[in-house]
């Protein structure tokens, strides 16, 4: 008997932990393996009694629920563009629903057995916290579980960091999604102290709980903890009333000890990995002393005295709430260790300010600003950047936030008072520095509240994921749908995988019926908590518990991919698990463990007894269970072995095609593979096959970039190679890597570096509306991107010179060959044809820095700075006094190169003063001065050839930058850089 109660136990908990590292992996075999064991298990369980009595007397709305839930994901996989990203989403749906059919078919229904599985789902994330603190400081614990994991995957070696002064990540790499599992936990936690029958029971629940909180409060996700205070305050309100005085004491002595404790973790993780450990055991202590000595002994003292009580709880809440405000406003100096930067926020009105400041060894000091588009794009604009003596800035109209970045000095600073005043009406603004009462981290994560560029960006995200469910909404796009489409209809590019909202995302990605289902389980949830309530006796005792598990886990969804995250997913199924128990006829009837076996099977022959009948809703679940386990299972197996075959490396060009038939889920892998084949080696017999693939992969951005258009320009197939260019241009447009992917292809397939460029030259000007008229109509589609959305999408150095080349021999034909050969073998840059995708006036390779300039008939005053550009640079700038810039290049054929000013004369027309100076990577160049203008001479190194013998890899071309000073200013007819 001993052995059995020692082994189930600890094997329940390592086999919940595999499944959890398994679903947080974010490794896509790993998951797949976890998903694997997962349907096994499933299946396994099924053909078991307790499985067959189970279903009777489980089932119902929430258990069906569920399961379409489920179902209609992995149906979604079959019409989603990329399965291989469905599948990696719909793989920890699976390893979660794996541990909720366990909780179901092997827990025991009664207060006993339903405590070990909440005691085993805390000591599971605890110890999931423990490690998460300990990889804040590269502590062992966090060492030595990811090399346990590297054994298996690389993925989660750099997961579990501290964010310098805000908070850790925790180890499976996101703070919000981790601080919603903990969240759960710390429910379960006040379940199993406010439940307990014996102070063993209730010190491993306080043990549990101080780690719990100690792991909230470091990981400090504001989405999370609005919810869960919420739900805190619901937990009390549907306890029992004898009963709230001591969850709420509970509640805020475990606030108070964890504030305290986690101060000095957050000192502690830059000086020793053991201080974090040793302050774990302190929270725990001080929370059990504090537990034992004060909250239990009050509640002792309190018992039958309801207004006293009050007394206290009303006491013990305007401490709290005191203590929130003195903390917010009790200020004081700031120290700076030398080189750390700290930021603090102010929200001034627009003007001019002067900064007074009183300091020691002042720090260095940079203010930006932030207006309601900067907070959707992530940027801002610099209003001061030097020394805090006699500092002074303009706020801009429409700024929503000033930040202001203190940098100590190399001996450390000393901030004891900031002041930003108004120059024009002498009000001011005090800087707080330091907050006395609040740990760090939560003095610097409450610094941007009243404008936090992350929630600003959000309501973004959902505005996009809106817009997606709108081209579809009935089925959605497939469980991935967001992630593979969002780049189709953003306003400024912006890389995520989720919404952050899962209501959004459902609708995104399984449309109204997705999303009919997924509110059918909140509605479910809801009306067992109701019969929770009127059952009364042992399922009422967990109803603060459901109300307030089901608020987070419904709650947070709104602002966190919660819903998306594999840990969070299997907790969350465990819990709804246990709702589903606590509801349910045996659990009800209050009977001992060896009692609880019979009493199921008793139930679960009265509900066959009442229905009468053969096949029900149950029996027909568990074919459906099992049927679905077994399809989705095969389909795992032939994914891993096509898997397994092509990572062997000499799958011949038939096994390519059979493992891109037989596996339905990275299927565009084995098609791309087969078209990098064909068109490598020239397999004509193939391309019949070759073709198919890559019409059947255009819905595969990633799968038309980067194989399907160099296949087609491989195999000659022109008209093809545009028309796929097309919808990866329209699907990713506002991606800047699929406008320079795009280039890159281009530039390989006219491959201007070739020594005879007059092939290529016949080539171009024959299939004009081939070449030169798309790829220029891509150019301009991309300024035109560029004007109505928030942001610009810029290209690389080399594709800047592949397009001004192209703009060059845009209205060359055969009789000007010869000029086409010059601009394809000797130029880098000429102003007459200079690329602006940006739309600014000024050509993309040029960076002002001191004064301005102003080229040729694109600049003109009347023109609108964003309107796309109609007519081509004329070459001619103007510039001011005092102007410097740099010209950046990127050459390809290195040797001796001219940069040439030609026409230069003075701002009034007059011969310039011979001042200027040029520079190419910080090197001076001597200017040559002529009857066509000044020039320079400079050696560019060009591109890099392999040299295996040294260990030397081959670069296509260097990137070198002149930088130009006008000292009086000038006036220029055209700049060229030429071989």
């Amino acid at each position: 008997m001993t052995k059995k109660i020692t082994i189930i136990p600890i094997a329940s908990v390592i086999l919940l932990m595999l499944f959890t590292t398994a679903a947080g992996s974010f490794d896509s075999l790993v998951q797949k393996w976890g998903a694997l064991a997962g349907l096994i298990l499933i299946a396994a369980l099924m053909f078991t009694k307790q499985a067959k009595n189970a279903l009777k007397v489980y089932t119902g709305p929430l258990f069906f629920m569920i399961l379409a839930y489920l179902i209609w994901n992995g149906i979604s996989i079959c019409y989603a563009d990329v399965p291989k990203a469905a599948l990696f989403e719909f793989t920890k749906l699976i390893i979660a629903a794996a541990v909720f059919f366990t909780i179901l078919v092997l827990a025991v229904p009664t207060k006993k057995g339903f405590g070990r599985v909440a005691a085993t789902l805390t000591i599971v994330t605890s110890i999931f916290g423990i490690v998460s603190i300990d990889a804040a400081s590269d502590g062992p614990l966090a060492t030595g579980f990811k090399a346990f994991m590297g054994l298996f995957t690389s993925s989660m070696q750099h997961f579990g960091v501290l964010e310098q002064g805000i908070r850790i990540t925790g180890i499976f790499g996101n703070a919000n999604t981790f601080a919603g599992v903990i969240a759960l936990g710390i429910f379960l936690c006040l379940y199993l102290i406010v439940s307990s029958e014996g102070a063993k029971e209730r010190t491993l629940g306080i043990i549990l709980l101080s780690i719990h909180a100690l792991t909230y409060l470091l990981l400090f996700s504001l989405g999370s903890i609005v919810m869960f205070l919420i739900a805190c305050i619901l937990m009390i309100l549907v306890t029992p009333k004898g009963e709230r005085l001591q969850l709420f004491m509970l509640m805020a002595e475990t606030v108070i000890v964890t504030l305290v404790c986690g101060a000095i973790v957050m000192r502690s993780f830059d000086n020793s990995f053991i201080l974090p450990l040793m302050a774990i055991v302190l929270n725990a202590a001080s929370l059990w002393a504090v537990d034992n000595y004060g909250r239990i002994s009050i509640s002792t003292k309190l018992a039958g005295n309801m207004k006293a009580g009050l007394a206290v709880g009303a006491i013990v809440l305007i401490i709290i709430c005191g203590y929130v405000l003195a903390a917010i406003h009790v200020t004081g100096p700031m120290t700076l260790e030398p080189t750390e930067t700290v930021m603090r926020a102010a929200y001034l009105e627009p003007g001019e300010y002067q900064l007074q400041a009183e300091t020691e060894k002042a720090p260095t000091i940079k203010i930006t600003s932030q207006d309601q588009t900067d907070l959707k794009v992530h940027t801002f604009t610099t209003i001061y950047d030097g020394t805090m003596d006699k500092a002074s800035f303009n706020v801009p109209e429409g700024s929503k936030i000033v930040k202001l970045y203190f940098t100590g000095n190399e001996g450390g600073s000393l901030l004891k008072q900031v002041v930003c005043e108004n120059v024009k009406t002498g009000t001011s603004e005090e800087v707080k520095l330091t907050y006395k009462l609040l740990p760090e981290n939560v003095a610097n994560r409450i610094q941007d509240l009243g404008a936090n560029q992350n929630m600003v960006q959000r309501i973004v995200f959902f505005e996009d994921g809106l817009k997606l469910f709108r081209q579809s909404p009935v089925i959605g796009h497939g469980i991935s749908g967001y992630e593979e489409g969002v780049a189709s209809v953003q306003n400024f590019f912006y890389a995520t995988l989720y919404v952050h909202n899962h209501y959004i995302q459902t609708l995104c990605d399984l449309g109204v019926i997705g999303f009919g289902l997924f509110i059918g389980i909140l509605v479910a949830c809801i009306l067992s908590m109701l019969k929770l309530r009127k059952q009364g006796g042992l399922a009422f005792t967990t109803l603060p518990l459901f109300i307030a598990c089901v608020f987070q886990i419904f709650g947070q969804a709104i602002t966190d991919l919660t819903w998306s995250a594999g840990p969070f997913l299997i907790i969350t199924f465990a819990i709804m698990s246990l709702l589903i128990i606590a509801q349910s006829k045996p659990f009800e009837k209050e009977v001992r463990d060896e009692e609880a076996t019979d009493l199921v099977e008793k139930c679960a022959a009265e509900i066959y007894e009442d229905l009468n009948l053969k096949i029900t809703g149950p029996a027909i679940a568990k074919v459906i269970i099992i049927l679905l386990s077994l399809i989705m299972g095969i389909l795992l197996v032939l994914n891993l072995f096509a898997h397994y075959k092509a990572s062997t490396g000499n799958c011949t060009i038939d096994q390519i095609e059979t493992l891109a038939k037989i596996d339905r889920f990275e299927a565009d892998d084995y098609k791309t593979s087969y078209l990098v084949t064909v068109s490598t080696y020239g397999l004509q017999e193939n391309l019949e096959q070759a073709n198919k693939f890559a019409k059947e992969v255009t819905n595969n951005t990633d799968a038309v970039l980067n194989y399907v258009l160099p296949f087609y320009f491989n195999t000659g197939q022109d008209d093809k190679l545009f028309e796929a260019a097309s919808i990866a241009a329209e699907d990713w447009k506002s991606s800047p890597k699929t406008w320079n992917n795009l280039f890159n292809i281009f530039d390989t397939a006219i491959n201007p570096t070739r020594d005879n460029p007059i092939e290529i030259l016949m080539h171009l000007v024959g299939k004009k509306e081939y070449y030169v008229d798309n790829i220029l109509g891509y150019y301009r589609q991309l300024q035109e991107r560029n004007a109505t959305y928030l942001d610009d999408a810029m290209l690389d150095p080399s594709n800047v010179v592949f397009v001004g080349k192209m703009l060059g021999i845009e209205n060359l034909d055969t009789q000007t060959l010869s000029t086409g050969i010059h601009i394809f073998s000797n130029t880098i840059f000429n102003s007459d044809f200079g690329v602006d995708v940006n739309n600014d006036g000024i050509p993309d390779n040029i960076i002002v820095l001191t004064g301005s300039t102003k080229w040729g008939l694109t600049t003109a005053e009347s023109k609108n700075p964003k309107e796309p550009i109609t007519k081509d640079f004329d070459g001619t700038v103007k510039i001011e006094k005092g102007t410097s810039f740099t010209l950046q290049t990127y050459c390809t054929k290195g040797g001796e190169y001219t940069l040439r000013l030609g026409g230069l004369k003075g701002l009034d027309g007059s011969a310039l003063v011979k001042e200027l100076s040029v520079s190419v990577d910080g090197q001076t160049l001597s200017v040559n001065y002529d009857e066509n203008g000044a020039y320079v001479k400079a050696t560019l190194k060009g591109a890099q050839a392999a040299d295996e013998a040294n260990g030397v890899t081959a670069t296509a071309g260097s990137s070198e930058t002149f930088t130009l000073n006008f000292p009086t200013g000038a006036q220029i007819e055209k700049i060229t850089v030429t071989k």
